[in-house]
C-alpha cells in the first residue's frame, strides 16, 4: 500500500509542475487593433480563439506561447468572417527573408484588409 501512495504522489507532483510550467510559458502577449472597417466574427490568430472584434475595437492582450515574424512582418494565420464570408490571411515570402519566432515580448499590432483582385484577405502590422 506504501508504494501505490508513493506511486500516486509522485504522479499528482509531476502533473502539477507540468501543468505550472505549461503556464509559465505564455510569455508572448499581443494587442490586436482591427483597422480592417469592418467587423470581425470569429477570429482566430496564430491559433488563438479571439471571437468578435468589431471595427476600430481592441483586444486586450492576448498571450501566446510563441509568435512567428517574417522581416519584421508579424507571420501568423489568421482567419475570420466579414459579413459571414470567411477570409484568411496573406503571406507572402521570397526566398532569403528573415524568419524568427519570439518566446517572450509585448506587442500591439494592426489587422489590415488588403484586396487583390476582388480578393479579401487579412494582414497584420507592427503599431
Amino acid at each position: 500500500m506504501k508504494y501505490f501512495v508513493s506511486i500516486l504522489l509522485i504522479l499528482f507532483t509531476t502533473m502539477i509542475s507540468t501543468s505550472c510550467s505549461k503556464a509559465k510559458s505564455h510569455k508572448v502577449k499581443v494587442k490586436f487593433t482591427n483597422l480592417t472597417g469592418y467587423d470581425l466574427t470569429n477570429l482566430k490568430i496564430g491559433g488563438e480563439r479571439i471571437g468578435k472584434l468589431a471595427a476600430n475595437e481592441t483586444t486586450d492582450y492576448v498571450l501566446y506561447r510563441e509568435f512567428s515574424f517574417d522581416s519584421g512582418w508579424p507571420f501568423e494565420s489568421i482567419r475570420a468572417k466579414i459579413d459571414n464570408v470567411e477570409i484568411c490571411d496573406y503571406k507572402f515570402s521570397e526566398c532569403g527573408t528573415e524568419r524568427s519566432t519570439v518566446e517572450e515580448g509585448t506587442f500591439e499590432m494592426e489587422l489590415l484588409k488588403i484586396e487583390n483582385n476582388d480578393e479579401r484577405f487579412l494582414r497584420l502590422r507592427l503599431k
